[in-house]
């Protein structure tokens, strides 16, 4: 080996050794701004929205109403995890203070158990995926815990509607399609 090549080497460790003691300076890594969207009933037309009325701590209902753009109708959808059959599952969070998570009360596994936000956890009750049959744009939002399907109670339009879990039957009441 040359002289040359000798001296670049041991300069090239020299160098190497140095910035392993002094460390490189690394930016953190920064979160990715989470992209909230609105989710709107196919059936009644109106956003998931927490209901300001219970005061949106730990506990708020999840009712319909009429979709204008507040934090309480804003929803992110933060991926978690990936079924047994490959379908991915997700977490839905609230733009509301306290960015509390969607689930069904009390890990209930019943027909018409309301559905409401608390803190978020690694409960699989917090836990959805989308399911199958496109009508509109729109899919079933079905509980990874129960297997049952968000729904807008009766199908109703009207404000205040309650937003619980059901059996799926693939009615216009459990479709929801996400709105930027």
């Amino acid at each position: 080996m040359s002289l040359p090549t000798k001296i670049a080497r041991t300069a090239l460790a020299a160098g190497l050794a140095a910035a392993a003691m002094i460390g490189f300076a690394v930016a953190p890594a920064q979160a990715a701004t989470p992209t909230y969207y609105e989710l709107v009933g196919l059936g009644s037309t109106k956003c998931l929205d927490v209901k300001a009325e219970d005061g949106g701590g730990n506990g708020s209902r999840v009712q319909t109403w009429q979709c204008f753009g507040s934090a309480n109708q804003r929803w992110a959808i933060h991926r978690v995890g990936t079924t047994s059959t490959g379908a991915p599952y997700f977490q839905i969070v609230s733009k509301a203070p306290g960015g509390l998570c969607m689930e069904v009360r009390n890990s209930s596994f019943s027909d018409g158990a309301q559905v409401d936000v608390v803190g978020c956890s690694q409960d699989g009750n917090q836990f959805w995926r989308w399911g199958s049959g496109n009508i509109g744009y729109s899919l079933p939002l079905i509980s990874l815990n129960s297997g049952k399907c968000l729904d807008v109670s009766g199908n109703s339009t009207a404000n205040g509607a309650k937003v619980q879990q059901w059996t799926c039957n693939g009615t216009t009441a459990q479709y929801f399609k996400t709105v930027q």
